[in-house]
């Protein structure tokens, strides 16, 4: 299981990398797992594309801080 902090730390990497195409490529993977049977690892690729959205959304910083 991812932390927080990790979880924040590869959304962020995503984001940069990729800019809002990382939403598909952890869509793309959580896919994939799931075809697989490897729900756990599936999951953790959802969190991370709902981490992303939320930082593309301006709902949190690439540092994970809550924007208000």
């Amino acid at each position: 299981m991812l932390h927080q902090e990790d979880l924040n730390r590869l959304a962020a990497f995503m984001l940069n990398q990729h800019g809002s195409r990382a939403i598909d490529y952890a869509e793309s993977a959580m896919a994939q797992l799931l075809l697989m049977g490897e729900e756990r690892r599936a999951d953790a690729w959802r969190l991370v594309g709902i981490v992303v959205r939320d930082m593309l959304e301006g709902r949190i910083t690439r540092d994970g801080h809550a924007i208000h």
